[in-house]
């Protein structure tokens, strides 16, 4: 049950974060209407990510599983944003693609720092290892 409200807890924080970080790209861009599908988004990022740190709360030691877990989606996130920009620049629509582009992968990087630092906050530590005896005990 406790993983549970962690992830809940997870989740809210992360979707207002997310949601907080769209809101000030869509400022600092001066976006207008397209920014709607930004914010669509921000919510089905959040819920993604929450699932999948709840999986990651389940596994023998949830504080190491978060930290891969976040560690291999900012990257995955990094390099996505990599190909994005890179599409966008060779088809030549740089300039009216990159509010989108960051609009969408700021807050995802937002969402995952707030889930993994909540869950390494709350979640319960790996169970100490099992004394050894005999020959083995160094």
């Amino acid at each position: 049950m406790k993983t549970f409200f962690i992830t809940l807890l997870a989740f809210v924080v992360s979707f207002f974060l997310g949601e907080l970080a769209a809101q000030q790209v869509a400022v600092a861009m001066n976006g207008t209407e397209e920014f709607i599908a930004v914010f669509g988004f921000v919510f089905f990022i959040a819920v993604f990510f929450a699932v999948a740190f709840f999986v990651a709360q389940l596994r023998t030691d949830p504080r190491r599983a978060a930290g891969r877990l976040a560690r291999w989606s900012i990257a995955v996130l990094i390099g996505l944003t990599a190909v994005w920009a890179l599409w966008a620049w060779i088809a030549g629509m740089m300039l009216s693609d990159l509010p989108i582009i960051a609009g969408i992968m700021l807050p995802a990087l937002v969402i995952v720092l707030a889930d993994w630092i909540v869950v390494r906050w709350l979640a319960r530590t790996a169970p100490p290892a099992p004394p050894r005896f005999g020959r083995l005990a160094n």
